[in-house]
């Protein structure tokens, strides 16, 4: 049987990039709902506008305008990619079902790529510097009331339980305001463990009864596990997820795109009887308002 070459190349090129967008919608990962998502091409991404809440005021005169922050920080994307080779013999025998997986394992790697910055600068927050020069996750981050300035704290070394979790709940609502010391009015919304505090956290925040007493705190947070943060097997964190301005910042520079490398005149074609299939994009991230992120080591020390 003579086998047409050329019209199972372009087949199988047209079946990969329907089979690219098919499982590119349907990745679904933490950094879409937890971070702060920005689509922008820019080379770097000025973050001034990272450092102030504004809030509403009575108008008595002149406006007062809520200018960037010019220490604010910056994010520079990185371009990634990913590429397999696939044999011609594959493709002119048509064993288009052996190389489907390879194609939707290539795409969500890479669609899941901003959660793994997330997670990363999420779990290293307290070893990585924020707007204000403090760490992320910091005990004496400076806020200025009423003329005065206190170190205000984000973060904890307290071992997870229900019992430090209400605390950081707690110590994350009663936030105030730089400048009058007014309520930030902010209230955890999420929580993010590692695969080693799963379970813990599920009971703490869905159970009725924990030790003999009503569970005040069922269901005040919704919880997730990041596979990523089993390195860290004690850290877990707490965000307010309900402003668009988030904790974290993760830039979209360029979606991901899919492309081929097949044509004859193509060296690994023609050297090695090789079509190579790829997926490419560029992501960035940086920090946020250190206020909408609460973090423990989870070390226990005092």
């Amino acid at each position: 049987m003579i086998i047409d070459t050329r019209a199972n190349l372009a087949t199988a090129k047209t079946t990969f990039r329907a089979l690219f967008i098919q499982t590119l919608a349907s990745v679904i990962t933490l950094h879409q709902d937890l971070a702060m998502v920005i689509t922008d091409p820019a080379e770097s991404l000025d973050l001034g506008f990272i450092g102030q809440m504004p809030s509403v005021r009575k108008w008595i005169g002149n406006r007062v305008i809520n200018n960037l922050v010019k220490k604010g920080l910056t994010v520079a994307p990185d371009p990634f990619e990913l590429t397999i080779g696939v044999k011609v013999s594959e493709l002119e025998t048509d064993r288009l079902g052996l190389i489907r997986p390879r194609i939707q394992d290539m795409t969500s790697e890479m669609a899941k790529h901003p959660e793994r910055l997330f997670i990363d600068l999420l779990a290293k927050g307290f070893e990585n510097l924020c707007w204000d020069g403090q760490y992320f996750f910091d005990t004496d981050h400076p806020v200025e009331v009423n003329g005065t300035v206190q170190s205000v704290s984000n973060m904890s070394t307290a071992e997870f339980s229900a019992e430090a979790l209400a605390a950081a709940l707690s110590e994350m609502s009663s936030l105030v305001r730089d400048g009058d010391g007014e309520p930030l009015e902010i209230g955890a919304t999420d929580l993010v463990v590692p695969p080693q505090l799963y379970d813990a956290a599920l009971r703490a925040v869905n159970a009725d009864i924990i030790e003999g007493t009503t569970n005040v705190r069922k269901g005040v947070v919704k919880v997730h596990v990041a596979k990523r943060l089993a390195k860290y097997p004690t850290r877990w964190f707490l965000l307010d997820c309900s402003r668009e301005i988030r904790g974290i910042v993760v830039q979209v520079a360029k979606t991901p795109v899919f492309v081929a490398m097949d044509a004859p005149e193509d060296e690994a074609r023609f050297m090695q009887s090789e079509c190579r299939y790829g997926v490419d994009a560029k992501y960035g991230a940086g920090y946020g308002l250190w206020q909408l992120a609460w973090g423990s080591t989870g070390a226990g020390e005092s």
